[in-house]
């Protein structure tokens, strides 16, 4: 295939903007990107650069680091903060042996690096990969409006629909990210959807639990070993880096790992190679890495458990995952969704409107899996064990806001909606209408709240 054929496929005649002084210097590499089917402009400095990119923004940006003035790092950190760059991939060009600038690269928001001296077809197809991807992206973010669902995940709260464009944006960009969130909220969803939307997407995925894998087995696991490389050793095994090569490897409970294993690890990401037990020669590997916690990893690196070049290189980008309790607006659509899977249990509709009432009104620890837990306990024939009644307050009386246990044949959404003004009548009253610590006490942003206290003619 030619190179202005590759090129086709993502639609043809991209826009390329080429920056830094080096780069703008390099006719040769000005001259093949054109050969090759691409408008491209060249720009030696950022001032130049910026006034470009605004007049016509590019589908790529090539970026190199020496340039007059701020370097290309300090650049891109700009350009991220200009509306008219939402979306556009920065591509650094940086010397081959430059571990620490590719690094630093990637966190000033570059989606890739290109090695120099540039060869013409490794840059043309790194350039496509992420026209195509960012092509992916965009029709991702343009449907996301409407969505209630992303991949395997459910939700059409506000809050999940800025998961989903994070997420979209991870599977962009080939960098670490880290996942983070409650246990039960769904992370290795997350990862696998960032997977699935990736380039690697037809490559392994493969989930390791760092908590379950001991010390002095973390090489023998991870590197894998070489026959006779101990007692039993009588073939051959590939380590959890062999089977994701070329895909990704989810590092589950990432804050679990000593600081032996992060440095391991973390030369791995760096050099891009190991050695499995027992070899004499380094094995190479390409894989992206994607953590998850249910901690908090900054929280740990300032108490010294998590090493900050480890903490870093892995969270390029980080998604946060919300507890069920913050976006309660997304019960009904988790239960239509769980209670649908099964095939032996009842449809949605089926589930009366006063235990609906009960799901959303509990506080959920235990996240999606915990109310996933209740309804296969229901669909068992056992009872909810989520909440008290509903509709006996807290001092044992019966509610004087207009609540209705049997709706009869209205539509589910009239109970909720007279569930949720009895609750926040009662808190407000016992908040003494105080709305800042009635959100509070709700665990709901104080906006939230004024807007439904008007909706709801309170």
């Amino acid at each position: 295939m030619t190179r202005r054929n590759l090129l086709e496929e993502t639609g043809g005649n991209p826009r390329i903007l080429v920056v830094g002084d080096d780069i703008a210097s390099d006719h040769a590499l000005v001259r093949r990107l054109r050969d090759a089917g691409c408008e491209t402009r060249i720009a030696p400095d950022g001032p130049r650069a910026m006034d470009l990119m605004r007049s016509a923004p590019p589908d790529i940006i090539l970026l190199d680091v020496p340039m007059p003035g701020i370097n290309g790092f300090e650049f891109c950190r700009r350009l991220k903060l200009d509306e008219h760059a939402d979306g556009i991939p920065v591509i650094f060009m940086i010397d081959r042996s430059d571990t620490m600038s590719q690094s630093r690269a990637l966190r000033s928001g570059g989606v890739d690096f290109i090695a120099k001296p540039v060869q013409d077809d490794e840059a043309l197809v790194r350039i496509c990969a992420h026209l195509t991807i960012r092509q992916l992206r965009q029709s991702l973010q343009e449907g996301l409006a409407g969505r209630h669902r992303f991949g395997d995940i459910i939700g059409g709260s506000p809050v999940m629909k800025a998961v989903y464009r994070t997420i979209a944006k991870a599977a962009g960009a080939d960098v670490g990210v880290l996942i983070s969130g409650e246990s039960g909220t769904g992370k290795e969803l997350a990862a696998r959807a960032i997977h699935r939307l990736s380039r690697r997407q037809d490559r392994p995925f493969v989930a390791v639990n760092c908590a379950a894998v001991p010390e002095s087995l973390f090489e023998r696991e991870f590197f894998g070993h070489c026959r006779g490389a101990f007692t039993d050793a009588f073939s051959d095994i590939p380590g959890y880096l062999a089977q994701a090569d070329g895909g990704a490897l989810l590092l589950d409970e990432v804050g679990e790992l000593s600081h032996a294993g992060q440095i391991k690890l973390l030369r791995v990401l760096q050099e891009k190679e190991y050695y499995p037990l027992g070899a004499m020669k380094p094995s190479r590997v390409d894989l992206r890495i994607i953590a998850a916690t249910n901690g908090d990893l900054a929280d740990l690196m300032q108490k010294g458990r998590i090493r900050e070049d480890f903490y870093y290189r892995i969270r390029v980008i980080h998604i946060h995952l919300p507890p069920l309790r913050q976006r309660k607006e997304d019960i009904p659509l988790l239960v239509e969704h769980f209670l649908r899977q099964d095939a032996c249990g009842p449809p949605a509709s089926t589930l009366p409107a006063h235990m609906m009432a009960m799901l959303c009104a509990y506080h959920w620890p235990g996240n999606v899996r915990e109310l996933q837990n209740e309804l296969q306990r229901w669909q068992a024939g056992q009872a909810l064990e989520c909440a008290a009644d509903p509709m006996e307050d807290l001092d044992g009386k019966a509610p004087s806001v207009g609540f209705d246990p049997d709706p009869g044949n209205g539509p589910l959404r009239n109970a909720l909606m007279s569930f949720e003004k009895l609750v926040i009548a009662r808190t407000l009253q016992r908040c003494g209408g105080s709305t800042k610590m009635t959100a509070e006490a709700l665990d709901i942003p104080l906006r939230t709240l004024q807007r439904k206290i008007r909706n709801l003619g309170l």
